[in-house]
């Protein structure tokens, strides 16, 4: 982060053009969201930490509330999936097998067949069994 606190990742997302105001002056979505009230860097964080889905219905929230760009609505959707390639954002995966959910595993865990872990809770069952019959 820089000196202020804005984050130089977000540079590009924020200065990307959201359209023409009535002037014809391109209006950023720095701009934009500045007009709307919105904190742009914080915006820009949250819809970076967002899934593709909220982030998305989020964004076109914003946009349709922006009334002073009259030529996006037509291209809109368009719009927000160039916008929202322009945020460093990481992609969140449907399968429960992500790194991360590997990465909380215990390290014992890491790296050992499953079949490991059957056969030592039958070698286990079968000590009991043994001790129990003596």
């Amino acid at each position: 982060m820089d000196q202020m606190g804005q984050d130089p990742a977000f540079e590009r997302f924020l200065r990307a053009t959201v359209g023409e105001d009535v002037n014809g002056i391109n209006v950023s979505v720095i701009s934009m969201l500045a007009r709307l009230e919105v904190d742009p860097w914080t915006e820009a964080s949250d819809l970076a930490a967002m899934p593709d889905g909220p982030a998305r219905k989020r964004l076109n929230t914003l946009m349709t509330r922006f009334k002073d760009v009259p030529t996006q609505g037509r291209d809109q959707g368009k719009i927000i999936s160039t916008l929202l390639d322009l945020l460093p954002r990481k992609k969140v995966a449907a399968s429960p097998n992500t790194p991360d959910v590997v990465a909380r595993l215990p390290a014992l865990a890491k790296g050992v067949p499953f079949y490991w872990y059957i056969l030592a809770f039958l070698i286990l069952g079968w000590v009991i069994n043994l001790a129990k019959v003596q």
